[in-house]
């Protein structure tokens, strides 16, 4: 009986790892420009009332981003990269053993740097080879020493 009660409690504790690790889902996330061109390096970052805190992750070279064992819930997906306008898609649901893939379409930003360039004249014209040597005359006969 005693055994009868060890292997029960065992499988118990089986059956509730089993189902602690099947209770999450995943998330695709690829990136692409208005022209459909995958963009890699944009920051993705997702929040949702079913996790705490937030997570952030870069897609890669295929413009494509995972975020895995996430519970299940609704997110919220955030997304920014230098010179395109940031995006936020609300209402992505995430359900258990599921993947959810969304797709999000980045529009070119507006230009946030102004480029100021200062020039001065060279100092040296090297645009001619001839050397020039001003030499006053009536000064140095003036200036020499006599005796």
């Amino acid at each position: 009986m005693k055994k009868f009660f060890i292997s029960l409690m065992m499988m118990a504790m089986v059956a509730s790892m089993i189902l602690a690790v099947t209770q999450v889902g995943s998330l695709i996330v690829t990136i692409k420009s208005k022209e459909g061109q995958l963009l890699p390096g944009a920051s993705v970052m997702i929040k949702s009332a079913a996790m705490i805190g937030t997570r952030a992750q870069a897609t890669g070279a295929n413009g494509k981003t995972t975020f895995r064992n996430l519970p299940p819930g609704e997110y919220v997906v955030n997304v920014n990269m230098d010179k395109f306008q940031p995006v936020e898609r609300t209402g992505v649901f995430v359900s258990i053993q599921k993947t959810t893939k969304i797709d999000v379409e980045l529009e070119l930003g507006a230009a946030d740097e102004v480029i100021t360039v200062v020039a001065t004249s060279p100092i040296i014209d090297t645009s001619s080879s001839t050397v020039v040597q001003d030499f006053d005359f009536e000064n140095s006969i003036n200036h020499m020493p006599t005796g």
